[in-house]
C-alpha cells in the first residue's frame, strides 16, 4: 500500500466516530438479508408480480382521495364480516357438516320448491303470523281447556262423519215412519240440538 492510500484510509478512520462505526457494523450484518431480499425482488421481476404490485400501488394511490374515513370504516367492517365468514365455513368444513348438507342438498332442494309457493302465495307468512299467535297464548291454556277443546273437536268430527253417511244412503221416510221415529231417545236428542242451534243462530241474526 502506498503512502497515499495509507493517508486517505487513515482520513477515512478518522472521520469515523464509536455511533458511525456501530451503524457500519450493522449495515454489515444485515449484508445476508439485503441479498436475500434482493433475489426475491429479482424473482418477482422476473415473474412481472413486481410490475403488478407496483400498478397496483399507484392505482391505489390514485384513488387515496375517493377514499374517505367513512368508506375506509365500512370495508373494514365489511373485511371483518368475510374473515369471521370465512372462519365459521372452516369450523363447519373441519366438523362434517358441510358434508352432510352437501349429502341432504337433494332434500333441500325439493324442500325450498314445496316453500316457494306458500311465500309467493302470502301463506307462509300468514302461518308465520298464526305459528307465533298460538306460541303467545300456549301460557294461557290450560289442560282443562285443552280437554275441553278436544271432547268439542271429537264431537264434531263425529257430526261430520253422522252427516256424511246419511247423505250417502239416505232412507225414504214416511209420516208414520216420522211419529215413530219420535220415539228414538238418539232422535229426540238430536232435535234438541238442532233446535237449540236454531234458538242461537236466531238470537245472532236479529
Amino acid at each position: 500500500m502506498s503512502s497515499q492510500e495509507e493517508l486517505d484510509f487513515d482520513l477515512l478512520i478518522s472521520k469515523l466516530d464509536n455511533k458511525k462505526i456501530e451503524k457500519l457494523a450493522e449495515i454489515i450484518d444485515k449484508i445476508p438479508s439485503l441479498s436475500e431480499t434482493i433475489n426475491k425482488l429479482e424473482l418477482l421481476q422476473s415473474s412481472g408480480t413486481l410490475d403488478f404490485l407496483v400498478n397496483s400501488l399507484i392505482a391505489l394511490n390514485s384513488m387515496k382521495g375517493m377514499i374517505n374515513d367513512e368508506l375506509l370504516q365500512e370495508l373494514g367492517e365489511k373485511a371483518s364480516m368475510i374473515m369471521e365468514l370465512l372462519e365459521k365455513l372452516e369450523e363447519l368444513q373441519n366438523n362434517g357438516t358441510v358434508s352432510k348438507l352437501l349429502d341432504k342438498m337433494p332434500s333441500l332442494v325439493k324442500l325450498v320448491e314445496s316453500v316457494e309457493p306458500l311465500v309467493n302465495s302470502g301463506s307462509l307468512d300468514f302461518l308465520t303470523s298464526l305459528a307465533i299467535a298460538l306460541s303467545s297464548l300456549k301460557g294461557m291454556i290450560t289442560d282443562e281447556m285443552l280437554k275441553d277443546l278436544g271432547e268439542k273437536v271429537s264431537s264434531l268430527l263425529q257430526m261430520v262423519n253422522a252427516l256424511s253417511e246419511a247423505t250417502k244412503s239416505p232412507h225414504k221416510v214416511t209420516v208414520t215412519g216420522l211419529l215413530k221415529s219420535l220415539n228414538d231417545p238418539d232422535v229426540q236428542k238430536g232435535l234438541g240440538i238442532f233446535i237449540t242451534f236454531l234458538k242461537i243462530l236466531g238470537s245472532t241474526s236479529s
